[in-house]
This record gives C-alpha cells, structure tokens and sequence, in this order.
C-alpha cells in the first residue's frame, strides 16, 4: 500500500539533462633542423551544463589547453630519437554528475509501520510517505575546469633492422578538480576545493563532539610517474 497522492507526485520520476561542448584548436609543426621538429598546439574550450528544465545552469569556460613537444634525431641517421612534450588536459564533466545534481533528483519515503488496517485508521502516524529532493545544486559562479598536466620525455633507438628498443619517463598532475562540498558559508557548492567558495569547509564528527568546525579546504592531490620501456618490431 501507499499513501502518495497525485498531488505528492508534481516532481517528475524522469529527466532530460544535456551537455554541451565546443573547443577551437590550433596546432603546427616547426622544422627547426633536418633533424630536430616541434610542435606547438593550443586548444580552447567550453562546457555549458543544463538542467532538467532546459535551462542552462553552469558553464565552465576558459578553458584554455597549451601543449608543446619536440622529436630530435640526436645521431642524424634516421634511427635514433629522443623527444618530450608538456600538455594541459581539461576533462569533460561527465553526464552522471549532470543528471544527479541537475535534474531534480528526488527520492522517495514511505514508511508502513504495522500491518494492521485498524491502526492506520486510528492512528494515521503508522503510515507516512514524502518526497525529498526535487532541486538543483549550486555552482560556485567561479567554477573552473578540471585538467591534468602531462609531462613525458623519452628516447628511442634501431638497434637492428626493423628493431627498435625505447623508453620514457612519464609524470601526470591532477593540477585542479571539481567536487561537491560544504563550503565555509555554510552552503552546498559544486566547485574547485581550495578556491573561490570553497577555500573553507566545515567538518562534521565524532573529534569535534558534533560540532561544527571550520577549516581551509586543501587541494586535492593526485600524481603520477611511471616509467615505460619498449620493444618494437616493424612489420616488413
């Protein structure tokens, strides 16, 4: 049994949300040397995120992407390479998060405490139903994009015909991401920890007897450095 009503029911149980994304880029290679090229690159872009009421809630732009890396001969006889690049990656906010915190998400309680139909005729208290949900999170208005940086530097050299034997040294830095937290206005936010509303947060527990502490909201870290190494053979 249930104890919703068509008027309960005004929030929709689905939802259409979208997302939207344009990017310029404009990228060339340079011939330094006979032996030595570069190549330069840079990439604009732009996310608009909407609700489920087609209206555009946030946008993250300025998204601005350099990338620059260079391929060097070092012996100058066709088989030995060394190379390296730098880039900035900014990652597309992912449509879960859109849906979720967009689309007017509700949830649904319904509490049947006794089975008995003479105890929920006498007492209406037994049974109870609501609904909570039905909003959309807010967006720090200074929200930025979420990028990685990429460093790599690696050599490669024929070491008989067809045969080549190479290796790189990789490094990834999670430089700014975006994540949902209690600021230190006391609001919810989805935003960049560290910056703009959410510098501080509140802790809530057990150390602070359930009290209410405010603090610096850190950077989240995330690294890593691997190192690769290769053998290839060409197909002849």
């Amino acid at each position: 049994p249930t104890a919703l009503t068509t008027a309960d029911m005004q929030v929709p149980l689905t939802v259409d949300t979208k997302s939207e994304n344009q990017a310029i880029y404009l990228q060339d290679t340079w011939q330094v040397l006979d032996n030595l090229s570069l190549n330069i690159g840079v990439r604009l872009g732009e996310q608009v995120l909407f609700n489920s009421l087609s209206e555009p809630h946030a946008t993250i732009d300025d998204n601005l992407a350099p990338r620059i890396g260079f391929v060097w001969d070092f012996m100058g006889n066709g088989k030995s390479k060394a190379y390296g690049h730098w880039g900035k990656f900014y990652e597309t906010i992912p449509m879960d998060i859109v849906i979720r915190s967009f689309g007017g998400e509700i949830s649904i309680f319904s509490y049947n405490l006794s089975d008995d139909p003479n105890d929920v005729a006498s007492n209406p208290d037994v049974r109870a139903s609501r609904i909570l949900g039905g909003h959309f999170s807010d967006v720090d208005p200074g929200v930025k994009g979420q990028y990685i940086e990429e460093y790599v530097i690696g050599g490669e050299y024929e070491v008989a015909q067809d045969w080549a034997v190479g290796a790189k040294y990789i490094i990834r830095d999670l430089g700014r991401v975006i994540e949902d937290a209690l600021s230190g206005d006391g609001n919810y936010y989805i935003g960049n920890p560290s910056e703009g509303l959410m510098t501080h947060t509140y802790d809530i527990g057990y150390a602070y007897g359930y009290g209410y502490v405010l603090h610096e909201l850190p950077a989240p870290v995330r690294e890593f450095t691997g190192i690769e190494l290769t053998l290839q053979k060409r197909f002849s």
